[in-house]
């Protein structure tokens, strides 16, 4: 049984005899507000005719089938039949919108295809590696009005991007994830998740596939009431917590250096540079700062003659670590300081650990120069 909120009934007759004529339409399955049949009276012409059916309750046979009775009355002119008589006739009722069903339903499907950008560009430029994230986060959640459960089989949920293999976030695919009926506020479902995922900052996008069904058991189903309003939503999230392993991972920054924060090379003899690191991570750094010529594409010189460690914060205790370097060397400062780029460059080990990263979690980084001038070079440099 379903009530209309909106729908038409359409009839049209043409003829080519001599008589004029009368059609009544009636229909057991549809009703009023009274109770009465769908009975109406149309006096034929070319045109069609055209009434509404909202307000009518549909109460159809076996199949979803409705049953129209035509009467047609006919009334001669007295006219003579012509030789090849003809009548014709069209009815349609449809357009139906409804505001309220009682009845079983059939299984409806529809495919689900979508693709997440993850705007993971600034990563996939400056770092490389993998990560391996612990207990990932996969949050399905549905509020469903209708007195119908659904079934969405899950054929891929993945991470992909350029010249690597896609990462999948569920455990089994293809996975199914029952949705139950009639929530009555958002209720998480269970999804087969992975325990780990290893993946690379080239990943750009996550792709999800499904095939969902709604009443999937179809007529074995009891009788079920919609109404108008009704309705169901899915939310899905993906959420990846900071309880990871790094493999291989390495970063890179770039900072100005101009000649106007030291005096002229010329007079400069000996150099000491301060380096102040607080290591608030739980990750060990071995990090290089190197001093770039962007005009010629060269790397004048290091700070570290190796990669220099910084021993992870653990047991939230931060690491300090200072580190003091002397040049002597007039070259060596002159090919230090004719730059216009510092570039640090780091790469992570989390020691094979798991760890796991707060926000209030930092690594700070000072430096300082000390600059001892020969005053005799700087003046000959002058008046030069």
């Amino acid at each position: 049984m379903a009530r209309v909120k909106s729908g038409l009934f359409q009839f049209s007759l043409t003829h080519n005899l001599p008589v004029t004529l009368t059609a009544e339409v009636s229909c057991p399955q549809l009703t009023d507000d009274n109770g009465n049949a769908f009975s109406q009276t149309f006096n034929i012409q070319d045109e069609d005719n055209q009434f509404s059916l909202a307000g009518y309750t549909l109460l159809p046979e076996f199949g979803n089938r409705l049953t129209f009775i035509i009467r047609l009355v006919l009334t001669t002119t007295g006219g003579q039949l012509p030789n090849t008589a003809s009548l014709s006739y069209n009815l349609m009722a449809g357009n139906f919108v409804l505001e309220a069903l009682r009845g079983k339903v059939a299984p409806v499907s529809l495919n689900v295809n979508k693709s997440i950008d993850l705007k993971l560009d600034y990563i996939a430029q400056t770092m490389g590696g993998n990560f391996t994230v612990y207990d990932p986060d996969i949050r399905y959640e549905v509020h469903n009005m209708f007195p119908i459960a659904a079934r969405v089989v899950l054929e891929e949920a993945a991470l992909h991007g350029p010249d690597v293999q896609p990462t999948s976030l569920i455990s089994t695919t293809p996975a199914t994830v029952m949705v139950p009926a009639s929530t009555t506020d958002f209720e998480e479902v269970a999804v087969p998740i992975s325990s780990s995922l290893t993946f690379s900052p080239k990943m750009n996008e996550a792709r999800v596939s499904a095939n969902v069904t709604f009443n999937p058991e179809g007529f074995n189903t009891p009788t079920m009431d919609i109404r108008e309003g009704e309705f169901i939503h899915f939310k899905f999230s993906f959420v990846l917590p900071l309880h990871l392993k790094m493999d291989n991972v390495s970063f890179c920054d770039t900072m100005d250096f101009s000649q106007s924060d030291y005096p002229d090379i010329d007079g400069i003899h000996n150099l000491l540079v301060r380096c102040l690191f607080e290591n608030g991570l739980p990750l060990d750094f071995f990090c290089q700062i190197y001093f770039y010529d962007s005009e010629n594409r060269i790397v004048r010189d290091s700070l570290f003659d190796q990669r220099h460690l910084l021993v992870g914060g653990y047991d939230n205790q931060p690491s300090l670590s200072e580190v003091f370097i002397t040049k002597e060397d007039f070259n060596a400062i002159r090919d230090m300081l004719n730059c216009d780029k510092i570039i640090l460059k780091a790469s992570i080990d989390t020691d094979n650990h798991q760890v796991c990263i707060r926000n209030d979690q930092k690594l700070r980084l000072r430096m300082g120069a000390k600059f001892n001038l020969n005053l005799g070079e700087l003046s000959q440099s002058l008046n030069d």
